[in-house]
Order: C-alpha cells, then sequence, then structure tokens
C-alpha cells in the first residue's frame, strides 16, 4: 500500500511539474509576443515622431528662408527707389488693386 500510494504521488507530481512546464511555456509565447508587439508600437512611434521633427525643421527652415527673402527684397527696394519711382510704384500698386477689385 506504501509503494502504490508513493507511486500515484509520483505521477500526481510529474503530472504537477507537466503541468507547470506547460503553464509556462505558454507564458513565455505569450509575453515574447506581446514584447514584439510592444516593440513594434514604439518603433512606429519613433518613425513618427521623427517625421513629425523632419517636417517641423523643413517648415522653420523655408519660414527663415521666406523672411531672409522679404529681408533682402525690402533692402534691395529701399537702397534702390527714389522718393518719385516709389511714389509711382505706390500709386500703380493702388491701380492694380483698384482693378483687381472691380
Amino acid at each position: 500500500q506504501y509503494q502504490r500510494k508513493h507511486r500515484d504521488a509520483m505521477k500526481e507530481a510529474e503530472k504537477i511539474v507537466k503541468n507547470a512546464k506547460e503553464s509556462a511555456k505558454k507564458l513565455q509565447v505569450q509575453a515574447e509576443a506581446e514584447l514584439a508587439e510592444s516593440m513594434a508600437r514604439r518603433e512606429q512611434q519613433l518613425v513618427d515622431r521623427l517625421k513629425r521633427m523632419e517636417e517641423e525643421s523643413i517648415n522653420e527652415i523655408k519660414a527663415y528662408a521666406a523672411q531672409l527673402a522679404m529681408r533682402a527684397a525690402q533692402q534691395i527696394i529701399t537702397e534702390k527707389l527714389d522718393k518719385k519711382t516709389n511714389a509711382k510704384l505706390l500709386e500703380k500698386s493702388i491701380e492694380d488693386v483698384h482693378t483687381n477689385i472691380h
């Protein structure tokens, strides 16, 4: 009877160990899948963030270039136009606005 109980206990212990190993394997597979998903999500977030940063940088450069162009044009106009030419240009611009409005 002792030997039978011992065998039954050993079988039960083996069953418990087998179930534990199976559960551990399932948990490992699940954890690996979750890790892969998390890494893919984080990688996409980084790609998106880098793209936004690149777009922002390009927009800043364009805005700066536009400012430089405006300053250069203003400086050239200021240096090259005398009062008489400036008055004619202003008058022509007003006429153009009036013509385009009507």
